[in-house]
């Protein structure tokens, strides 16, 4: 018996509802040609003010040999700040 991995639910950016894998991109997830990414940003106040943080993590789910990927737009997506985020530059 087969073990679906990632069996959550993705949001498809066209049309706004949730939709799963396809067939193909699980292949090129097991087969190193792809990778998932989940970013976000969260924003809070505390007794100091405002702060934000934006973050960005990825994994490569290749079951056969170790492949590299350049996720370099992900990691730079991490960042922490103070103050208001839509007026940081």
């Amino acid at each position: 018996m087969e073990v679906a991995i990632l069996d959550i639910p993705l949001l498809d950016k066209v049309n706004y509802k949730n939709r799963f894998l396809s067939p193909k991109e699980l292949e090129d997830l097991r087969a190193g040609r792809s990778y998932l990414a989940v970013f976000g940003i969260v924003q809070y106040f505390d007794q100091f003010g405002p702060h934000w943080y934006r973050f960005c993590a990825w994994h490569g789910y290749n079951q056969t040999v170790p492949v590299e990927f350049a996720a370099i737009n992900c990691v730079n997506w991490n960042q922490v700040g103070d103050g208001d985020l839509r007026t940081h530059h």
